[in-house]
């Protein structure tokens, strides 16, 4: 199960019999087994400490480099309203500390169009692409930049990103 951390403070909900409790979390462990105080049952749990929530997805989109105008061809594997881990499909000069133009389209009824300033946080090699697939991919974690809560592309990428 995983639970996310606010503040310090983590609800816990019992699988067995839905009783509800509040801890203060005051380290950051990856995992804890929960007792529930009412019935004894013991539920393993994930902590999750992100600001904001995380949604797995798959969605075409194409990254340009500011400098540049090639665009490069990537999925994203999930995003937020903060950032996105994306999978590069094909070589590119990228590095961290970058900063690049992401596009794609929302897979949403209205099909919103984004354009979004981020910036690359890091790159790593995906272990499990490397296993299936005889070219190599590397996988990275972007931040976003010139954030604009009120903008309508904002408004609806949030609205696509409720659970």
């Amino acid at each position: 199960m995983k639970i996310y951390v606010r503040e310090g403070q983590a609800t816990f909900i019992c699988d067995d019999c839905g009783d509800v409790t509040l801890k203060h979390m005051e380290t950051h462990i990856p995992h804890v087994a929960h007792k529930c105080n009412k019935c004894g049952f013991i539920t393993s749990c994930e902590l999750c400490y992100r600001s904001s929530y995380r949604k797995v997805c798959d969605i075409d989109a194409t990254i340009t480099l500011k400098s540049e105008s090639i665009k490069y061809p990537v999925k994203i594997l999930d995003m937020s309203l903060h950032g996105y881990r994306l999978k590069l499909l094909k070589d590119s000069p990228i590095k961290p500390g970058d900063e690049l133009i992401l596009e794609y389209e929302l897979p949403s009824k209205k099909r919103n169009k984004i354009s979004e300033d981020i910036s690359i946080a890091a790159i790593m090699s995906d272990d499990v692409e490397v296993r299936y697939h005889s070219k190599k991919y590397s996988l990275c974690g972007t931040k976003c930049i010139n954030l604009n809560p009120y903008s309508e592309q904002q408004k609806s990428k949030g609205f696509w990103l409720m659970p």
